[in-house]
């Protein structure tokens, strides 16, 4: 399976599976690790889904770390992979165990998630905490006087702890939720669990001889079963329009379609150009583009309905890891996915050349721009104010930025990308044009 380490904001991180649209964030218990989600990526990676892992403070490569597994650390933490998450993926989807489950509950309330998959999950700390002193001998009185107490069955009481748990119910949850609950456990009450799912419309699950940790192979096979049947439940949402398209490298072929394309925007200020180039020079922009960035054809029923690609953002050589990007469709077909799913297929490539960075620049106002480049998880830069002299006046262009990799100190050139595999290009494509839509690498 493949397999990418990177930091985000100095976090250690795992992505698993090959490119994709969506990906399931996943955040362990206690005395986890980010690499406990090789085995969940195993069962989703070939249903279109990547699987992200971090490890929490204290934990995997974060063992030297003291006293920060607290949740007002985490969830800033979490807050800020979700952030990143929103910015490489178009689809999110959540799978947490245990105390990763109360941290994403408290970290990601509101988050358009697709779905979300908690097993054994920490549903009302309070209520935990509150047991644990019991298990203790200890009384609340003593725990506010003392502020931590140790305990012989490995916990640290905590006063700050219970009051933040109390502060800091789960209130609001609404994303799309499945849990597998073990019978056995004996750290969420059954009756905790099943209200939760009553109050929040979750799916439960029950596995009456199960222990809060799964482990046995009994255990791990109704595991695996029931994350099978639950991603199988996702929807796929490709738009009616992206069914039966093709996305493909563009050739010299190409150059009259997408003239005609591109003649509809000539005398707009989509593009600051004045004259329509001829086919040649068309010709000659695709093999200049294609020398080391991708350039797509979108088609539908044979016929070229769009095309997108990237190039240069700079030319000084401290520039070479970024890249500006530039989408195209015919006006009857926008407003229907297409772009997105242009955005998604260059985006994806860009990702394996090792591109770091990427750049857009859109003449306002543009709506449908702005939005489009809001839903791929692009973020505001600025604006260059009436830069642009076309059609009868002065125009605003506003820039947008994407970060696609980790920006490592000794960063490699980035590849051309025509030295990337056949499978590793198909399989991009593949996962932009998902559902009915087709791939072809041909040039």
């Amino acid at each position: 399976m493949e397999q990418e380490t990177l930091r985000i904001n100095g976090i250690p991180a795992v992505v698993y599976g090959s490119e994709a649209d969506g990906v399931f964030l996943f955040v362990h218990g206690k005395n986890g690790n980010k690499e406990e989600a090789e085995d969940f990526a195993q069962s989703v990676s070939n249903k279109d889904w990547q699987v992200l892992g971090v490890d929490l403070p204290e934990h995997g490569a974060r063992q030297a770390e003291k006293d920060t597994l607290k949740p007002w650390l985490v969830i800033p933490e979490l807050r800020g992979v979700m952030q990143y998450a929103k910015q490489r993926w178009q689809r999110i989807g959540l799978r947490a165990n245990s105390i990763g489950a109360w941290f994403s509950m408290l970290s990601f309330a509101g988050e358009a998630l697709e779905r979300c998959l908690f097993v054994s999950p920490i549903l009302d700390m309070e209520r935990l905490i509150i047991d644990m002193t019991g298990w203790a001998g200890v009384s609340e009185a003593q725990l506010q006087e003392q502020g931590e107490i140790g305990t012989s069955f490995g916990e640290t009481l905590s006063w700050r702890y219970l009051e933040f748990a109390r502060q800091h119910p789960i209130a609001d949850w609404n994303a799309p939720t499945a849990i597998l609950y073990a019978g056995k456990d004996t750290l969420t009450a059954r009756e905790t669990a099943e209200a939760f799912a009553k109050r929040f419309h979750c799916d439960l699950s029950i596995m009456e001889n199960g222990e809060h940790w799964f482990h046995t192979p009994e255990q791990m096979e109704v595991l695996h079963s029931w994350t099978d049947a639950q991603i199988s439940r996702i929807p796929k949402s490709t738009p009616a329009e992206a069914e039966n398209v093709t996305l493909r490298f563009a050739a010299a072929a190409d150059s009259a379609a997408l003239r005609d394309i591109y003649a509809q925007y000539i005398d707009t200020t989509i593009t600051f150009e004045y004259a329509l180039p001829t086919e040649a020079e068309f010709a000659r922009r695709i093999d200049d583009v294609m020398a080391c960035y991708p350039y797509l054809v979108c088609e539908q029923a044979g016929k070229v309905i769009g095309y997108a690609y990237a190039h240069r953002h700079r030319e000084r050589e401290a520039y070479q890891w970024n890249a500006e990007l530039s989408v195209y469709l015919a006006p009857s077909h926008r407003g229907k996915g297409l772009g997105k799913m242009l955005f998604h297929a260059l985006l994806g490539l860009l990702r394996l050349q090792g591109v770091k960075t990427v750049y857009s620049g859109v003449a306002m106002p543009n709506e449908a721009s702005e939005g489009l480049h809001a839903s791929m998880g692009f973020s505001r830069l600025g604006t260059y104010h009436n830069t642009g002299y076309k059609c009868g006046g002065w125009h605003d262009v506003t820039w947008f930025e994407k970060q696609l990799n980790a920006l490592d100190a000794s960063p490699a050139p980035i590849l051309p990308i025509n030295e990337l595999s056949v499978a590793a290009v198909g399989a991009v494509l593949e996962s932009a044009a998902r559902g009915g839509a087709s791939a072809h690498l041909s040039k």
